[in-house]
């Protein structure tokens, strides 16, 4: 189970590189599929033999709504992964896990993976997980290796943009996810950009699937080299030539800082982290730093050799 469809495609088609030599069946149950072209996969319809998947790859709802419809048989489930396991607890989506979970038996086993686990997630784990096995790694050993980490003083709301501007010409020419805390930052963030003839492409969770899809399938295959989002992009994805990240908000959870700088530096390369400060996010910057023991210096000014060490 995954939180988004992003995610979701993302484990898909690691599941198809992986058992690509393999008889793996491999089917999902998300919104970008029509409701009856999942039940024909999951029920094995698609298949001259009638063979069922070996794993299902999904988000919530979709999930859910097919262990409604009878499409997926829970007593045949052995190992159930929430990927992301803190956000698939949070307000937003814990009413489907509970029940998914409660439609599961007794001898199936339950994954729960995530970078950042709190308090509360461990409280709602225990009214499900019997004798759970931990594997924890302490908080200020999140701060993944070889990805630097700097902020600039742009004091003012209003000045981040005349910022974000100045450094376009450095950043352009590397893979980089500029993060905003609202849908509408960052269209309107989009817009400023293309009106000054910055190409550069935008994803949120208000968007339809077929704008989604097109606009990570652009970023995935260098099309666009710069795409503005929200936290949809925060968790789990992968597009290994990402370098630079850049909160042009702060996160409003010091839990997602961690995810969105993840983005860059993956699989060993290099990654840089900018964040965007005004005199409001002073406090929520320090507040990141207590909580993973970091530093995040200002950026040099010989700006062009931290960018060009990440080409």
């Amino acid at each position: 189970i995954a939180h988004t469809l992003e995610l979701a495609q993302q484990i898909e088609h690691v599941f198809t590189n992986i058992g690509k030599y393999t008889d793996l069946r491999i089917a999902t149950a998300v919104k970008s599929n029509s409701v009856r072209e999942n039940i024909e996969t999951l029920l094995g319809r698609n298949n001259t033999e009638g063979l069922l998947p070996h794993v299902i790859i999904g988000t919530p709802g979709r999930i859910l709504d097919m262990i409604n419809k009878g499409a997926i048989d829970m007593e045949t489930i052995r190992l159930l992964i929430c990927d992301e396991a803190d956000e698939l607890l949070s307000d937003g989506f814990i009413l489907q896990i509970r029940q998914i979970i409660g439609a599961i038996n007794e001898k199936t086993q339950i994954g729960l993976f995530s970078a950042t686990m709190d308090v509360n997630f461990f409280k709602i784990t225990e009214k499900f997980l019997r004798n759970p096995i931990n594997v924890l790694i302490k908080k200020e050993n999140l701060t993944l290796e070889g990805i630097k980490q700097f902020y600039i003083d742009c004091e003012k709301n209003d000045w981040k943009f005349e910022t974000l501007c100045d450094l376009y010409s450095l950043f352009s020419t590397c893979q980089t996810i500029i993060y905003c805390n609202y849908h509408q930052s960052v269209e309107m963030l989009t817009q400023k950009m293309q009106e000054k003839d910055f190409k550069v492409s935008y994803i949120h969770g208000g968007m339809t699937i077929s704008d989604r899809e097109e606009a990570m399938k652009k970023f995935r295959n260098l099309t666009t080299r710069v795409l503005i989002s929200t936290d949809l992009l925060g968790r789990g994805i992968d597009v290994q030539q990402v370098s630079i990240v850049i909160n042009y908000d702060i996160p409003f959870k010091s839990e997602a800082y961690i995810h969105r700088i993840g983005r860059s530096g993956r699989h060993g390369r290099k990654g840089t982290a900018i964040n965007f400060v005004t005199n409001n996010d002073i406090k929520r910057m320090n507040d990141i730093e207590k909580y993973y023991d970091t530093h995040i210096l200002p950026l040099p000014s010989n700006m062009d050799d931290v960018f060009q060490s990440n080409l």
